[in-house]
Formats: structure tokens, C-alpha cells, sequence
């Protein structure tokens, strides 16, 4: 069953304030958002930019030599044959593929809390992840998620690249609680949760469970018995 055809989950709309006791039934719902939007983008494309980054390379020279660095870690070392230099490389390390990889990741984590804490099993999200952390294979872990992140991520996601938009926008919900330990805030108050908001189709949901019903049934060749709630 296309899970699509069950929920909606609205991804141009603002989020909606919720409590930390509901966050637990609507977790699968953005976990399942988020693994459909990030397995369309990943099958095709990843973000690719100009970065500058230093490296003490060996033999040979790219870029601008960084004299100070050069002098204390490679000549007064005896090393002559490295050169530490900065230089531009397009790259998939990124601030938005960190973010996507760190959202996996904390993916990977809510649904074995979920699988622990119920009988629902959730194999085919496991396998959406697995292939897109193999997708990202090249990309570090961020060092800190907070706002400096997400913004260095959000800038250049224009023209071809706007298809990130709501990918990210479902992964910062997923690391909210992340991004919050690094906030600035130094009073205790609790921080207030965050959803885009949803629709769940009745008449699909009724379907499957009488779809249970009938299979749980068959398999221990029982009546079927509908309970008026």
C-alpha cells in the first residue's frame, strides 16, 4: 500500500507547535515524509559546490600556499616534500548533504525507539535509509547542528537546486531537539516542538484495517469480529 495514498504531509506550509506527548505518533509520519522526498532527490541528483578547503598535500601544489602553516608543520618538521595549501573543490561535503546524512541518521534512531517501544516493524524504511546514507557515503558528519548550519545549507538552494526546500525543511524538524542543545538560550524553559502540518485519509486507513482484520483472520482461521468504538 502506497503510504502516499494514506497521509499528506504539507511541505510549503509553516510548522505547527505540538506537545512533547504527541511527538511519538506523528514521528512515524515525518520519518516516512521525509524518506520519500530524500529518496526522490538522492536517485537523481546531490548537491554539489565550490568549497574552500586546506590540506597539507604531498608533492605537489594547488592553489595558495599557506606560508605560516607551511613553515611550522612541514619545514621546521623536515618534511619539504608537502606543501600545506588552500584551494577550491567542488564537492558533495556540504552543509545541506551533512544536514541530510544527520537527518538519516536521527532517522535510523527514532525507528528503533519506535520499534522497541511497539510491534511495528518498518523494513522498507530501513532500506530507504540505507540507501541514502550509501548515496551520501562521501559526505563528513556535521560537527554541530544549530542556526549556522541550516543557513549556510538554505543559501544557493535557488533555481535548480529549490527541490532541496522541503527536504530540508523536514530535516530540521527531525533534529529540532539537536538544534536546540546547541542553541543560545540559557534559561530551562522547555522548548516548544515542531510539525508541518498533515492530513490522514479515513476511508484508505479504514480499508487497511479491515485489510488486517481479514488477514489476521485467515491466518488463525477465526471469525472476523468488528468492534463498534
Amino acid at each position: 500500500q502506497d503510504r502516499t495514498a494514506l497521509y499528506k504531509m504539507d511541505l510549503h506550509a509553516h510548522p505547527i507547535e505540538i506537545e512533547q506527548a504527541d511527538l511519538p505518533d506523528i514521528l512515524p509520519f515525518q520519518v516516512g515524509t521525509f524518506l520519500i522526498e530524500i529518496g526522490r532527490l538522492l536517485a537523481r541528483l546531490r548537491k554539489q559546490e565550490y568549497r574552500s578547503v586546506e590540506r597539507n598535500l604531498s608533492g605537489t601544489v594547488r592553489g595558495s600556499l599557506m606560508m605560516p602553516k607551511h613553515i611550522r608543520h612541514n619545514l621546521a618538521q623536515a618534511r619539504p616534500h608537502y606543501a600545506w595549501c588552500r584551494y577550491l573543490e567542488y564537492t558533495e561535503d556540504n552543509a545541506l548533504n551533512q544536514i541530510l546524512k544527520a537527518a538519516l541518521r536521527k532517522c535510523s534512531k527514532l525507528l528503533a525507539q519506535l520499534e522497541h517501544s511497539s510491534a511495528a516493524k518498518y523494513p522498507e524504511f530501513r532500506s530507504q535509509i540505507n540507501r541514502g546514507l550509501n548515496a551520501l557515503e562521501r559526505v563528513s558528519e556535521p560537527h554541530k547542528i544549530d542556526r549556522a548550519l541550516f543557513t549556510e545549507a538554505r543559501r544557493g538552494l535557488s533555481g535548480f537546486y529549490r527541490k532541496f526546500i522541503p527536504a530540508l525543511n523536514l530535516a530540521q524538524l527531525l533534529l529540532q531537539d539537536n538544534y536546540h542543545a546547541h542553541s543560545n538560550r540559557k534559561d530551562n524553559a522547555p522548548q516548544q516542538l515542531q510539525t508541518l502540518p498533515f492530513a490522514i485519509n479515513m476511508n484508505t486507513l479504514f480499508e487497511l484495517y479491515l485489510r488486517t482484520l481479514i488477514y489476521e483472520a485467515a491466518k488463525e482461521q477465526q471469525p472476523i469480529s468488528l468492534v463498534r468504538h
